[in-house]
């Protein structure tokens, strides 16, 4: 009879492997579904950064009137970008892009179309962009304040 001796440490090894495979395969994995969510968040962030960009331009119309440049045959858009901090002054959540169109802001169509672009992150690193649509009519209630309000809202999706 031939004893075999030490094979059960093969086993022993063999099994272990499998193990630690699996254990690093589920590690991995794991990483993944947190990078996917943290890149969910950005994508949320810089869609809110775009629609903040479009509430901008609709803020300071409310407000001046003037803020819009007068068209003339030259220039038809304007654009402008602003940084947004956190609560406090605190570090930079990103930046909007805001393009605003003059070519239809005359009577009989009164309509300003905005686009705007929303990046989480820095100007130079950006994490995840947004852009959004809308049209602010720009029609005066019977009084003569100006009341302005989008029209339509069109969310362009991320890139």
């Amino acid at each position: 009879m031939v004893r075999r001796r030490g094979s059960s440490l093969i086993v022993v090894l063999l099994v272990t492997l499998i193990l630690f495979c699996l254990g690093v395969g589920l590690l991995s994995k794991r990483t993944l579904q947190y990078k996917g969510s943290y890149q969910s968040t950005l994508a949320v962030q810089a869609r809110a950064l775009a629609r903040a960009g479009l509430e901008d331009v609709r803020t300071k119309l409310q407000h001046d009137y003037r803020f819009v440049p007068q068209s003339d045959d030259n220039a038809k858009h304007f654009q402008y970008t602003e940084e947004v901090r956190q609560v406090g002054g605190g570090n930079s959540v990103g930046f909007y892009t805001v393009d605003v169109d003059l070519s239809l802001q005359s009577p009989p169509f009164s309509v300003l179309r905005v686009t705007s672009v929303g990046t989480a992150g820095t100007m130079l690193n950006p994490s995840a962009r947004a852009k959004m649509y809308g049209e602010i009519g720009l029609d005066s209630t019977r009084d003569g304040t100006a009341y302005y309000e989008y029209l339509q809202v069109i969310d362009l999706g991320g890139f």
